[in-house]
């Protein structure tokens, strides 16, 4: 192990550096980079004695000289009190009994499938060092094989992640010195340790793993710039057998001077990955390359749904997207982009009022393109399209969709939608009748309030179930609730008709 002389010292310098530079970095506001007062030897041994454990050297060094907690990477270091923050529950013996994690886990989907164990159990011999927010924690192995090693942890993801370091403080420090060295924070620890020539000399190893690759470029992704030294080896991997290798290539090579990554960036353009050739066509629109406009409506007739919708994207957030832009993504073969082009035309509903909208997408075979295409509609309040709707909502099987077609036809204010809205009003879907109750206050009539006296008495709490009659969705207030909210105001607007 790194016995780290002096370490203390140096690390005390480094935090003052980054204080007196007025440096952030994600978790700061928790912290303010200080450290919380260091821990007694007498404490820490009690601590050991307790849960019969020896710590890590160089971490039971820290606790005692430089601090027990604060200061450190996302949201700041626990406490040693915190020690079993990411089990959270206490098994006696957890920090004596030997760490089930290995290395060989870490390719898992979850890390209680690749143990075999149950979450609370994978964490024995585990002290927990840190939150990194939602699911992520960081925690140190104490027991085992891997004693001393850092781990991230992911809740809902892949199992975890092994830390290029095989101690406390290298992981500390590497913290330190990138935030001094300018680096993005977010995603510390993940990717190889080192400065960009060490790292480069891994993307000019021609015997280097595809894993190792990556790592190496995980760590140059969050540098704030690179030089034509690295870029190099950069546009000769863009032949790299790994798509997972080709696809970080894009995001590297507009860090610094963009100039001769124009070129490179359309040759992906048409590589056999579609995460290549999306990343490549992001990449030059960050670079404002002078063809990305044009690159972009090309990939708009992309037959993969995460390129077509990438491009279409940069074109709307650019105010280029046009109803031919979206015409052509409605003739994809894929159907998602068919139907999220459909969600395209109803968020650029201003642009797109003058051009025809193709109505008969509102009687789709495919659900989701019907789903997209009412919403549309809906959207761009298409007078049009309301007899249409009210057609549909007397042919639609799939309780899901109807349930929005009355949400639609309730959007639009249509009056033409009233006779079907009273008639959904007795409708057998709970979820139905809720909006048709909620709807009818922008109708005035007799008949109006006669419906809304009749759901007044419908003490039902909606309950929305998929086509496998798994509940998806419910509501807060009954039936009735709403109803009478709505009979009210359309009373009032009866006798004050300014009301709105």
């Amino acid at each position: 192990m790194n016995t780290h002389e002096n370490f203390s010292d140096r690390i005390v310098d480094k935090l003052e550096r980054v204080r007196a530079r007025g440096l952030k970095c994600f978790g700061s506001e928790q912290h303010g980079f200080r450290l919380n007062p260091p821990l007694s030897e007498e404490a820490v041994r009690a601590f050991e004695a307790e849960h019969g454990v020896q710590l890590p050297e160089d971490y039971r060094a820290f606790l005692t000289q430089v601090g027990n907690g604060g200061a450190g990477p996302y949201y700041g270091l626990y406490p040693l009190e915190k020690w079993n923050a990411i089990a959270a529950e206490h098994i006696p013996a957890q920090l004596a009994t030997p760490c089930p994690i290995l290395r060989e886990h870490a390719n898992g989907e979850n890390l209680c499938d690749a143990i075999g164990c149950e979450w609370e159990d994978c964490f024995k011999g585990v002290i927990a060092l840190c939150t990194q927010g939602c699911t992520y924690s960081a925690g140190m192995i104490v027991t085992g094989p891997h004693r001393g090693q850092i781990v991230y942890f992911n809740e809902d993801g892949p199992a975890c992640y092994f830390i290029d370091h095989t101690d406390f403080v290298s992981w500390y420090e590497r913290w330190l010195d990138e935030l001094l060295a300018g680096f993005d924070d977010s995603w510390f620890g993940f990717g190889k340790a080192g400065d960009e020539a060490s790292l480069t000399a891994i993307l000019d190893d021609p015997h280097a793993s595809a894993d190792d690759v990556v790592d190496a470029m995980r760590s140059l992704s969050r540098m704030p710039t690179l030089s034509e030294a690295t870029r190099k080896p950069l546009r000769r991997l863009q032949s790299h057998a790994s798509g997972d290798v080709r696809s970080r290539i894009p995001h590297l090579l507009v860090k610094g001077d963009f100039t001769g990554a124009s070129d490179a960036l359309s040759a992906s353009l048409s590589d056999d990955d579609e995460e290549v050739r999306a990343t490549s066509l992001f990449a030059l629109a960050q670079g404002a390359a002078p063809n990305w406009r044009e690159a972009a409506r090309a990939a708009l007739g992309d037959s993969r749904f995460r390129v077509a919708t990438n491009a279409a994207r940069l074109l709307e957030q650019d105010g280029e997207l046009t109803q031919e832009d979206i015409q052509r993504m409605l003739a994809s073969p894929d159907e998602s982009v068919r139907a999220i082009a459909l969600d395209f035309w109803g968020r650029n509903a201003r642009r797109m009022r003058n051009v025809a909208f193709p109505l008969e997408l509102l009687s789709h075979p495919e659900v989701s393109i019907r789903r997209a295409a009412i919403l549309a509609a809906r959207d761009l309040k298409l007078s049009d399209a309301v007899p249409v709707l009210v057609d549909r909502l007397d042919a639609e099987a799939d309780n899901i969709i109807r349930g929005i077609l009355v949400r639609a036809l309730v959007e639009m204010g249509d009056r033409r939608a009233l006779p079907a809205l009273l008639e959904s009003a007795t409708s057998k879907d709970d979820f139905v009748r809720y909006h048709a109750a909620r709807g009818l206050r922008n109708f005035r009539g007799r008949d109006v309030l006669v419906a809304l006296k009749k759901l007044a008495q419908d003490h039902t709490t909606p309950l929305q179930l998929d086509q496998q009659g798994r509940p998806i969705a419910t509501t807060v207030c009954t039936i009735a609730h709403v109803a009478r909210q709505s009979r009210r105001r359309v009373m009032l607007r009866t006798i004050f008709p300014f009301i709105r």
